[in-house]
């Protein structure tokens, strides 16, 4: 919290800045009080958001990048220290007084607005068309609050200037000064120990009276109105959140209602806000950028993965930073430790960013406590996400979102231009996907060169070839950088081998991964929330959403056409399911138009995770639309036999423009685990109104726009419920008849 409010505070004081030294002087008050306002919010705003001006790649694990560590550390830590009592921390007590301040603040505000609400119920209330009028029986400077004017009943010496100070006290209530007021109360009740709240509140509050000023003005001559301003400037009691006929800064109201106004020439001025909203984009850009984890720590542990003990710990002491793989090194004395802080959650990430995603131990060691020397390890450490990713040479210029992108394309032409489809993969009409793995050494050349995933055919040599090659030919890529130190880096290569109609050879890097090496595969959100088994539940939920949805367009059924159709689609980092392409022959426009509405209509989902990272996943199924036997132009139209199965048949009838009444469509669910003990039981209103099995299915008098939900049990569940090991539970809307 206290981070958020230094945070904040430095925004607030750039735009202060440009409003003291270039704004404050100016006529211009309503755009002034705008502008500190925005400013206000704009400054609570800003720490949430980040701004990178590096580059950050999609996460694609069949594209070329850098895949992310999986660092290891124990399931729980236990620590013995010498002193079981509490020990507190400087940031502890100045939090304890952060909380005490905010509790004194708040019963400020809360005071003042039982007292401005006594007021009220005390006084004799007139209502009129735009505020009311409250006169209170004691004596009390004319203010008002919201739209209501606070008045004395017994002041001789308001008398005289009574319609000057009401007209003073509307403008008030017109332009919602009390809102402003309120607004800040509030933020200063949590941010009091933020200076520029101060500043921001006594300038605001400023500027609404030199706008009640000049609303007076309008129609009464400066003089006038300035001599009444001193005969009421003896002050009253006051009350807070109230907007004052008399307010302090007497002098400076005085001199701005007899400043001529500021010409056009004085809104230019107003250009100097740019570079200010400049300084704040490199602020929260430098806010953004990779960061050392808090070097102010005596000592921190980071956690990314709760199983087996840690591969390296970092200690920080005194700016130096010592690391060690040995387990036996990472062993600390109990009673030099201090103190240990586990977070998790935002807790974590808004401190350590992405690396305290699964959680983050602090470890604070005592002042007196003396680093152990530790040993280097032989082996020097292979990191897997880096600063500065390594990249293929030849892309010195430009910025470094330049420099990735041109180390990319020169990757792949370098490919394009020596790989080979293997003929024995060719003649087998083996394609796929080969994953190779490699580590970009300081000097630039690789090691450790290796096949992760293979196709078969040659391919996984193949891939293994071109890598290697690139040492041949003696290139040396850019090493990758680790705060502006080469380091080693691994590498993932993800190379497809694909063959064309023509069976040509046409490998190519994709982004869009398509395979079984998942840490985790698609699954619709509602189903990680559901209890049960995620995958089992996004299965039948898919099954559900396209058994309700998918039709077979009449335009289609007048052509009498039929077939098997392949859907293509991915599902992405941003949670959608992505329509790609339909396979078939001479499909209809109508067909690929609802296959694709009916795709993109099933989610949100969660996407895929391979070694902790999200990435687009590919998937597919197929459907099969066939036409039943039908008297189509006093002719009978056969049933189109099936020669595939597919995962879902859309049963149609043929049709003689709109007056054959049959159904639209009907659909078969196959894929179920046993064809003899498949069941489908249709209930209405909580009553079975039918029951099918896979030979009577394709009898269901039902179309999808009938059907409520689809449920599909397997396993014990079904046993127990229906004796089957595969059922469907069809529930009919409540009008269906």
């Amino acid at each position: 919290m206290l981070a958020f409010i230094l945070e904040v505070s430095l925004y607030w004081s750039v735009f202060y800045l440009v409003y003291f030294l270039f704004l404050r002087k100016e006529t211009f008050f309503r755009f002034n009080r705008y502008y500190l306002l925005t400013a206000l919010f704009g400054g609570l705003v800003l720490p949430v958001f980040s701004l990178s001006w590096t580059s950050q790649d999609p996460v694609f694990v069949a594209g070329m990048e850098l895949l992310g560590p999986v660092t290891q550390v124990p399931a729980y830590f236990k620590v013995i220290t010498a002193d079981q009592n509490p020990v507190w921390h400087w940031q502890d007590i100045l939090l304890l007084i952060y909380w005490i301040g905010v509790a004194v603040f708040a019963s400020r505000l809360v005071y003042g607005l039982a007292q401005i609400l006594q007021m009220y119920r005390r006084g004799d209330k007139t209502r009129y068309r735009d505020y009311t009028l409250i006169e209170m029986p004691k004596a009390h400077l004319p203010f008002s609050f919201f739209h209501w004017v606070f008045w004395p009943r017994e002041a001789e010496h308001l008398r005289i200037d009574r319609d000057f100070i009401l007209k003073h006290e509307l403008s008030h209530v017109h332009d919602r000064h009390s809102l402003d007021v309120l607004i800040l109360e509030i933020l200063q009740v949590f941010l009091w120990c933020s200076p520029l709240i101060y500043l921001y509140r006594r300038s605001i509050r400023t500027l609404h009276e030199y706008l009640a000023d000049r609303s007076v003005l309008q129609t009464t001559h400066v003089k006038i109105y300035g001599h009444t301003l001193l005969r009421q400037s003896t002050s009253g009691l006051q009350v807070a959140l109230a907007n004052h006929f008399i307010n302090s800064q007497l002098k400076n109201r005085i001199t701005m209602m007899i400043r001529k106004p500021s010409g056009w020439a004085a809104r230019f001025k107003l250009l100097y806000v740019l570079p200010a909203l400049l300084l704040i984009a490199l602020l929260v850009a430098a806010k953004s950028g990779p960061q050392n984890k808090d070097t102010g720590l005596q000592a921190g542990l980071l956690l990314t993965q709760d199983s087996v003990a840690p591969l390296y710990l970092i200690h920080y002491r005194s700016g130096e930073e010592i690391r060690t793989r040995s387990i036996e090194d990472k062993k600390l004395d109990p009673q030099a430790i201090e103190k240990i802080n586990v977070f998790k959650g935002e807790q974590a990430t808004s401190k350590f960013g992405t690396d305290g995603a699964n959680g983050v131990v602090e470890i604070y060691l005592k002042t007196n406590f003396k680093e152990p020397n530790l040993p280097r390890p032989a082996v020097e450490e292979v990191f897997k996400v880096v600063e500065d990713n390594p990249r293929f040479p030849g892309c010195t210029e430009g910025s470094p979102e330049e420099r990735e992108n041109c180390g990319k394309q020169k990757l792949l032409q370098y490919i394009y231009q020596n790989i080979r489809y293997p003929q024995a993969a060719r003649d087998a009409g083996i394609q796929g996907m080969v994953v190779v793995q490699f580590v970009v050494e300081k000097d630039g050349s690789l090691s450790h060169i290796e096949t992760i995933r293979d196709v078969g055919g040659g391919t996984g040599e193949e891939g293994l070839r071109i890598v290697q090659k690139m040492n041949d030919d003696g290139l040396r890529w850019d090493a990758g950088k680790q705060r502006g130190a080469p380091v080693r880096v691994e590498y993932k290569l993800p190379i497809r081998f694909k063959l064309t109609d023509q069976t040509e050879a046409s490998p190519e890097v994709e982004e869009i991964y398509k395979g079984s090496q998942l840490d985790r595969p698609p699954l619709l959100a509602k189903c990680t929330e559901s209890g049960g088994e995620p995958s089992e539940c996004t299965k039948a939920q898919l099954m559900e959403k396209i058994y309700q949805t998918i039709t077979y367009p009449k335009d289609a059924r007048a052509a009498e056409w039929s077939g098997v159709v392949h859907v293509t689609y991915y599902v992405g980092v941003d949670g959608k399911a992505h329509f790609e392409k339909l396979g078939g022959d001479q499909i209809p426009a109508s067909i690929q138009e609802d296959v694709k509405k009916v795709v993109e209509g099933v989610g949100p989902w969660q996407p895929g995770l391979l070694e902790g990272k999200p990435l687009n996943v590919r998937q597919s199924f197929t459907i099969e639309y066939k036409l039943e036997t039908s008297k189509v132009n006093d002719r009978t139209l056969p049933s189109t036999p099936s020669k595939v199965s597919a995962d879902f048949v859309v049963v149609g009838y043929a049709q003689k423009g709109d007056s054959q009444e049959q159904p639209q469509s009907n659909i078969e669910i196959k894929g179920m685990d046993k064809a003899s003990d498949y069941l489908m039981v249709v209930y209405k209103e909580e009553q079975v109104v039918g029951k099918f099995n896979q030979k009577t299915s394709d009898q269901l008098p039902y179309t999808p726009d009938q059907i409520e939900s689809v449920n599909v049990i397997k396993g014990e569940k079904a046993q127990s419920k229906y004796n089957k090991e595969s059922v469907i539970e069809i529930f009919l809307k409540a009008n269906v008849v």
